[in-house]
């Protein structure tokens, strides 16, 4: 789903089967178990591979984490919504 500004909002399950053994949804360093934003780049002459930017305003800045993370924890989202 996108939000008002344009952002592609992702829900991305643990990958894991029902004991979640590796806990991805903890773990900053990857994106299962999470909700991810990103703003998609319209500029249909840019890198193939990053076709996307991550708003500023995510609460991941660096650090070696996943900037495109927008919420974590979870196990299995398997909708979301803007309201």
């Amino acid at each position: 789903d996108f939000d008002s500004k344009g952002n592609l909002i992702l829900s991305i399950g643990d990958g894991g089967n029902q004991e979640s053994p590796d806990r991805n949804g903890q773990k900053l360093n990857n994106l299962f178990g999470k909700i991810v934003r990103i703003t998609p780049n319209r500029n249909m002459e840019c890198n193939p591979l990053y076709n996307y930017t991550t708003p500023f305003d995510n609460p991941i800045k660096s650090g070696g984490t996943m900037r495109e993370i927008y919420a974590w924890g979870f196990r299995n989202p398997w909708s979301c919504s803007i309201d």
